[in-house]
């Protein structure tokens, strides 16, 4: 076991301008905790500060500290490079709305829902996007073979 002199809050690798980063609760500058450290566990994928129990060692080409929820979304969207751009979404150039009404007919029944634009798709999405792959959105899937890690080295 470690043994620190003086083992307050404010020492703590886990404290930041009156709050533990742990539990984003404030306190004091003489408080003291199990979880004191001066060299803090931390996600790299989403920079939670993390206590020792709470890590999850993965490893790519070399060892990688994330917390277990980062680690679910290792391999899918959310930790992919490309993951964060939708062209479909995000292009304002593009002047066609992202959404249309849709009608068909169900028996007697004629039905109108609401579906992605056609047009927009063809703008965006068949022209340049990384995620569309064989006539579809890979990311309403949640991965794709062109999966690109954002941690370094995985």
């Amino acid at each position: 076991m470690n043994k620190f002199i003086n083992p307050r809050c404010v020492k703590c690798g886990h404290y930041k301008m009156g709050n533990c980063l742990l539990d984003n609760k404030p306190s004091k500058d003489t408080d003291l905790c199990q979880y004191y450290t001066e060299s803090p566990y931390i996600c790299e994928l989403c920079g939670r500060h993390l206590v020792q129990e709470a890590v999850n060692y993965t490893f790519g080409t070399e060892p990688h500290l994330i917390c277990i929820n980062c680690f679910q979304q290792i391999g899918t969207c959310q930790t992919c490079k490309c993951g964060n751009i939708c062209r479909f979404e995000q292009d304002q150039t593009v002047p066609e709305p992202p959404f249309v009404m849709h009608q068909m007919q169900e028996g007697p029944a004629i039905i109108q829902k609401q579906i992605k634009n056609p047009k927009r798709i063809n703008l965006t999405c068949r022209v340049n996007c990384p995620c569309f792959i064989n006539e579809q959105c890979n990311r309403e899937i949640g991965s794709c073979d062109k999966y690109e890690c954002t941690v370094s080295n995985w």
